[in-house]
């Protein structure tokens, strides 16, 4: 079950807003909560302010656990923008927008995930059991020597000797004009 709360009309710009409600997405509310306290921006109030909204929400409406309760999502919506002039030089004038933004947070309860044992091991129907046979059959397999690339300043001997071209010949091969 999800809980939501809004915070419409706060006086600061979504782009700020957005980089405090990214570093709560995915906590526990009491760690998040936490964290809120810490956090040196101005948004921090206003996204605690809305969840301890939806906090509320939870326990008054639908009786749910702090405890279960994480933040699934934070929306940062744009909302009204005021505009306000400001005086420049040789009488002209200047737009200051004062931007303002929705914040919504969405709370979810934890899932417990059931795990069966049996004889002290967990079954998983994606893991399949592999012998150590085919293991060391897959690392001979892995271990067979590639063929060696040649480069074009290195040329191979009779002998099967790699022998490396003087740095010095390559940078005079350039054609004289």
């Amino acid at each position: 079950m999800e809980v939501k709360a809004k915070a419409n009309y706060q006086h600061i710009s979504p782009k700020k807003a957005r980089l405090v409600a990214e570093a709560v997405k995915g906590m526990q509310v009491s760690e998040a909560l936490n964290s809120l306290d810490f956090i040196q921006k101005k948004a921090s109030y206003f996204v605690k302010k809305a969840l301890n909204s939806a906090l509320a929400n939870a326990k008054h409406n639908f009786n749910m656990d702090e405890d279960n309760l994480i933040v699934k999502n934070v929306l940062v919506n744009e909302g009204p923008t005021l505009k306000r002039q400001r005086a420049r030089a040789m009488g002209r004038a200047m737009i200051i927008r004062r931007r303002s933004s929705h914040i919504e947070v969405v709370l979810a309860q934890k899932e417990k995930r059931a795990i069966k044992k049996k004889a002290g091991k967990i079954e998983n129907p994606d893991i399949k059991e592999v012998s150590k046979e085919e293991i060391d059959e897959k690392k001979k397999i892995s271990k067979k020597p590639q063929p060696r690339k040649e480069h074009s300043d290195e040329k191979i001997n009779k002998q099967g000797e790699i022998k490396k071209a003087n740095p010095l010949k390559r940078m005079f091969r350039r054609k004289n004009i």
